[in-house]
């Protein structure tokens, strides 16, 4: 019998050995030919073989004499007989004797032997024949007579309780087995469904595919599939299963009949539609999460789009929430995140979306906004509606409430952004509302604000990164005496375009909530894969491309990452970049801080073929003699000194003695922030070799840098 049938009952034997398993029953499975195709543990373990080595076994090499054969009864039905045994060979018998069995060491040798009674039942499928076998071990001298009586109806018990669907059809297509589950199911006869095309039992429109798909499967055009159905039952209830079916062949390949296993996984479909309900909308006010959310906002911007309009999105938040919760209890805080959703879904249209976005936090995306006016004027109708009063039992509670407001464009091009940019304004007016209405704990106030504000910015750039939605900027690097691009200097954008560093007035800047939060290192891997990935684009540009180099700069605790050095050869190796085409830059000072620990990072991404790089040189006490000490093969002019020339005579000093020594070590000077064409002209001049800044081309994102590349290596400045 073909493996595959077998396989689609495993399911059963294991529920069978589940029954009996407190009995000492060896239990297998052999087909027509006497060949072990299932055995369970009891049987394994008391043969002493592996499931493996069961399987390469005939049913006489673990039971001599033992073998099974087909009978017919007096009505022409097949079926199994057990023949042989201690009494003599070629006695038949079907009920239960004695014989002995084989036991066997862990290399499959023939130890001894152990008296068995042995049983048989048999599920006959057209021509087909799966036969399980019971032994009882008489050597253990277990009471277990009621045990043995049950074992034919227990087997018989497996494919008719196992809760699922089991058929099988001959090759005309008709049902020459159907189990009592699915005859249950469908309310169907088990014996009227022998003979009968799948039309015929459950009706032309349920019954006529399920033939069409059969008979795919009998004329050998499919083998075997798995998939999912709705399948009606007897009450006509749409119910969802997992189907398997296959094609049971003989030894020449046709095929004789077709098993169909399908198991009913309706209410795993319920849960799984429960939990995403529950993961898309918010249990206490019904309204949808954030995700749903976003979807909605991308769908109203891209409508924007093409109707050259503006979509708004809005931020309410209940900033006094805890309060309410601790001074009147649970119920009375749900109550007042209840009665502002109700509020604010009889306050906007229709086509708005309305979503709870944190515990205390609403956001309505607002489609087809025509003035930043008309914004402005709805946000002052919502914040007077949901500060009124809302009663509490016998009181009533004042929700204090923030609102921020943002507009697509104008705001921000992705949905993320005008979220964040009207959270932003939402929490400067709560600040701005704190701190008037409380002065005497002003200093507190700002404290927890400024905390809040830090959470906020962490949290957003944790998504950010998670989302890669952080920007990489490439500005051009070019020869200065040829004007050739020779490569880019990279530079990390937060997902608003602002540099890392930046920070509002009173505010924390991005990079530093990421070192104080050990995100600088996940951030720099994230961006080395992001510049490596754009060189693979440059290169299938053709031409010199594949000489172009990007200069990273890195962050001073990425010297101190262990791996620092496989993580930058893995990804190089994963992203198929040569490792001279990439140049890591550091400060000086972050370079000597702790040398035994950096000079150990840099001379093992030297040896690794990557490219280094000293920047701001020139600021603070720099040091020649370190310098010598470093692998670094450019040395990279501190910008401030760059703008000083040609008319600052300090900065002229410096620089003008710097280029020519950085020259005879063997280091290549490279000027950043050039943005005048008198520095450009100057630095030629002197023999700077490289540059970069707004006069040699203004930093782009990686597409727009494809199109420098793709226009040639020799565009004038």
């Amino acid at each position: 019998m073909a493996e595959l049938s077998l396989a689609s009952l495993y399911d059963g034997m294991h529920s069978l050995e589940r029954v009996i398993g407190p009995f000492p029953v060896l239990t297998f499975a052999v087909d027509r030919r006497n060949r072990l195709v299932m055995s369970n543990k009891t049987a394994r373990d008391a043969f002493g073989l592996s499931e493996v080595a069961m399987l390469d076994k005939r049913l006489t090499d673990l039971v001599p004499n033992l073998e099974v054969v087909l009978r017919q009864d007096p009505s022409g039905v097949e079926q199994a007989m057990i023949v042989g045994g201690l009494k003599g060979k070629g006695q038949t018998r079907s009920a239960a004797r004695a014989w002995k069995a084989n036991k066997f060491d862990e290399t499959g040798r023939k130890v001894g032997a152990f008296p068995v009674e042995a049983h048989a039942s048999a599920l006959t499928v057209g021509d087909d024949l799966i036969v399980f076998i019971a032994l009882h071990d008489l050597s253990e001298k277990l009471k277990t007579d009621r045990a043995l009586r049950q074992t034919d109806e227990l087997l018989q018990a497996v494919l008719s309780g196992v809760p699922a669907l089991i058929s099988a059809k001959g090759p005309d297509g008709r049902y020459a087995f159907l189990n009592a589950y699915a005859a249950e199911v469908f309310g169907v006869d088990t014996q009227g469904a022998v003979g009968r095309t799948s039309a015929q039992v459950f009706g032309a429109s349920a019954g006529r595919p399920v033939d069409a798909l059969d008979r795919d499967f009998l004329s050998g055009r499919a083998t075997s599939s798995t998939f999912e159905e709705n399948i009606p039952d007897a009450e006509g209830r749409e119910r969802r299963f997992v189907t398997t079916k296959g094609a049971l062949r003989e030894a020449n390949g046709k095929v004789r009949s077709l098993l169909s296993v399908s198991i009913d996984i309706s209410h795993r479909d319920a849960a799984e539609q429960r939990l995403e309900r529950l993961a898309q909308h918010d249990d206490l006010t019904g309204l949808p999460r954030r995700p749903v959310l976003l979807r909605a906002l991308a769908t109203q911007i891209a409508h924007a789009k093409s109707d050259k309009g503006r979509v708004g999105v809005m931020i309410l938040s209940i900033d006094n929430l805890s309060e309410i919760g601790a001074s009147h209890g649970q119920a009375a805080r749900d109550k007042v995140i209840r009665r502002i959703a109700i509020r604010l879904s009889g306050l906007v249209h229709d086509e708005a979306v309305l979503a709870m976005i944190e515990s205390d936090s609403f956001a309505v995306g607002i489609p087809n906004i025509k003035t930043a006016a008309d914004m402005q004027a709805l946000k002052a109708t919502i914040l007077q509606r949901a500060s009124e009063q809302v009663p509490v039992g016998p009181a009533s509670v004042a929700p204090m409430i923030s609102v921020g407001v943002s507009l697509w464009p104008e705001s921000g091009l992705e949905a993320e952004d005008l979220i964040r940019s009207a959270d932003m304004e939402r929490l400067h007016a709560e600040i701005i509302a704190r701190s008037a209405g409380t002065a005497s704990s002003s200093g507190l106030i700002s404290l927890q604000d400024r905390a809040k504000a830090r959470r906020a910015l962490e949290q957003s750039l944790r998504r950010d990164l998670e989302h890669e939605r952080l920007k990489v900027l490439y500005a051009p690097t070019r020869a200065l005496v040829s004007n050739r691009l020779v490569g880019f200097r990279a530079q990390l954008r937060n997902a608003n375009g602002q540099p890392m560093d930046h920070a509002d007035a009173g505010a924390v800047a991005p990079l530093t909530v990421a070192e104080e939060e050990g995100l600088v290192v996940q951030i720099g891997e994230w961006v080395l894969r992001r510049i490596c990935l754009a060189q693979r684009a440059w290169d299938a540009l053709g031409g010199a491309s594949g000489q172009l180099s990007v200069t990273l700069p890195m962050h001073a605790q990425q010297l101190y990452q262990p791996d620092l050095v496989e993580m930058v050869s893995d990804i190089l190796a994963e992203t198929d970049t040569p490792a001279e085409r990439l140049i890591l830059s550091i400060t000086e000072a972050s370079a000597m801080d702790d040398p035994e620990v950096t000079m150990g990072s840099l001379n093992g991404l030297s040896k690794i073929g990557v490219g280094l790089s000293i920047e701001a040189f020139g600021a603070g006490s720099s040091s020649l003699m370190h310098l010598r000490r470093l692998p670094v093969g450019t040395v990279v002019l501190d910008p401030e000194l760059v703008a000083g020339v040609p008319s600052d005579p300090d900065a002229v000093a410096i620089i003008s003695a710097s280029v020519p020594l950085l020259g005879s070590l063997d280091k290549v000077p490279v000027a950043a922030g050039i943005e005048t064409d008198a520095q450009l002209a100057y630095l030629r001049e002197i023999g700077c070799v490289e540059g970069s800044g707004t006069a040699i081309g203004v930093a782009k994102d990686a597409a727009g840098t494809e199109a420098l590349v793709a226009r040639g290596l020799l565009v004038a400045v």
